[in-house]
């Protein structure tokens, strides 16, 4: 599972937690805002874009005190193996002093998104959901949210790149299941046995690309 993380901070040099966003690829997230950090060491930049967001959220604020505990008790409840994807190295190491040193032994990696991020697809994908009302930028949750939007778009678009307009057999209308990359593969057949219509146009080997369509639209839009 990849997770998405996004932080606000007092300032580059004197770096001190502001807030922290996550949000993973189904849409579970986790947001807290630091209660004590010292307002004195904000840039200028931070007291005017990042502030006055601050505090539109019940229940999200806590003492730096409580923070690691918090944050170890989210990951706890994913309970699968999950890579934290970042686009500023910044955030993975406020992540860690946040946790104070001692990562989840859920925690298998970090995916560094800064190679993609300035794509035309991820930074499209990434605006389009801060268009929307109520999604500011600089705002870690939603910071982290319009990073998995531009995600998605981009691994979405990478998928269907690696699909051949026709099947072995020279079908437009099918899909080869083969074509299709673990691990979507596994995700793709499990949601088209949930959907017998779906399946029972499906062949041992290719399925009707307007399932594969109607997958790829649940799979990678922003929810």
């Amino acid at each position: 599972m990849i997770v998405f993380l996004d932080t606000e901070f007092t300032d580059f040099i004197d770096c001190e937690l502001v807030s922290i966003g996550m949000v993973t690829e189904c849409g579970r997230q986790f947001y807290a805002e630091v209660l004590d950090f010292d307002r004195a060491k904000c840039t200028e930049f931070v007291r005017s874009a990042v502030l006055p967001l601050l505090g539109q959220l019940p229940d999200t604020i806590v003492m730096r005190a409580e923070l690691g505990s918090a944050l170890h008790t989210w990951f706890a409840e994913l309970a699968v193996p999950v890579t934290i994807a970042i686009d500023y190295s910044a955030d993975w190491e406020l992540l860690v002093h946040a946790l104070d040193g001692e990562l989840p032994a859920s925690v298998v990696g970090r995916l560094d998104l800064a190679s993609i991020a300035e794509s035309a697809v991820f930074t499209l994908a990434a605006a389009g959901y801060h268009a929307a009302p109520g999604r500011p930028w600089h705002h870690a949750l939603h910071d982290a949210r319009g990073m998995r939007a531009g995600y998605l778009a981009v691994e979405s678009n990478a998928l269907q790149a690696r699909i051949p307009e026709t099947d072995r057999r020279g079908r437009r209308t099918h899909v080869e299941l083969s074509d299709i990359p673990a691990p979507y593969r596994d995700e793709f057949t499990a949601w088209l046995a949930s959907k017998p219509k779906q399946q029972a146009a499906a062949d041992a080997s290719a399925v009707r690309r307007s399932a594969w369509r109607e997958w790829l639209v649940l799979r990678f839009s922003e929810r």
